[in-house]
């Protein structure tokens, strides 16, 4: 059976309209030949948009994500009584050569560039918050809060 046969009449006006729009081609145009039957495939949307996108922006993405650091593991809340020894740490990933930089209540600690942070409790640290900036080149990812509650006597 030709294909050309399996058109319905709704179908040849929606062809026949496209071709308008277009502004090419006349009715008759679109069944001087038969049109040969081509299976139909379809594949899960993963492929499909992978299959749509350049390699090289996928390449690209993927490069984009190592050179990010990224906060795997925040500092914890702590909870202690004044001359005790808060310690926070931090877990990030990222690319070789890491770099950290502790914050009290927003502000930098100086020389507190490590992945842990160890500090003796005051009176004046009740609720501060401690968080930690990750660096990777230009990249810069900071950490949730932790809070540091001072238990009194």
């Amino acid at each position: 059976m030709d294909a050309w046969k399996v058109f319905r009449p709704w179908a040849l006006l929606a062809i026949t309209a496209g071709l308008s729009a277009c502004g090419g081609g006349e009715p008759g145009d679109l069944l001087a030949e038969p049109i040969a039957a081509s299976p139909i495939t379809t594949a899960p949307p993963q492929a499909a948009a992978a299959a749509a996108a350049p390699a090289s922006a996928v390449v690209r993405g993927e490069a984009a994500d190592t050179l990010r650091p990224r906060i795997v593991q925040a500092p914890r809340d702590a909870e202690l009584a004044v001359d005790g020894v808060a310690e926070f740490s931090v877990r990030a990933d990222g690319p070789p050569g890491l770099r950290y930089q502790w914050l009290r209540d927003g502000e930098p600690i100086d020389g507190a560039i490590g992945v842990n942070l160890q500090l003796r409790v005051t009176d004046a640290d009740h609720l501060a918050s401690f968080s930690v900036e990750v660096r990777a080149g230009a990249q810069t990812v900071r950490s949730q809060a932790a809070t540091l509650r001072v238990k009194s006597a």
